[in-house]
């Protein structure tokens, strides 16, 4: 196993990976710990962070699959999809609505 596939991609590509492994890591390790502590908000902020990025990178990729409008394919949904759901889990955790968070996340 080689990281050339990687490293012969676009940087753009190279973000998203990165972005990806970041919040494919964290993910776990969020739902795992306990929560309400100040390592959960400080991980779940990188989380996020990772999450928005990964999904802003995403609208300059092309679509691997059936090309809509533009390079612009099914993926693309989950760009606002996710950016959504990101400004409704975090504005609820801050207005400590904890079950509106639970439950977008």
């Amino acid at each position: 196993m080689t990281l050339q596939p990687i490293l012969a991609q676009s940087p753009l590509v190279q973000v998203h990976i990165l972005a990806a492994l970041v919040a494919v890591a964290l993910a776990p390790l969020q739902l795992w710990r306990g929560r309400r502590g100040a390592w959960h908000r400080r991980l779940g902020y990188v989380w996020v962070g990772a999450m928005a990025l990964l999904a802003g990178t995403g609208l300059f990729i092309p679509s691997f699959g059936i090309a809509v409008v533009g390079w612009f394919g099914p993926i693309h949904l989950l760009v606002p999809v996710t950016l959504w759901g990101l400004w409704q889990a975090v504005s609820a955790a801050r207005r400590r609505d904890l079950e509106t968070h639970r439950r977008v996340m």
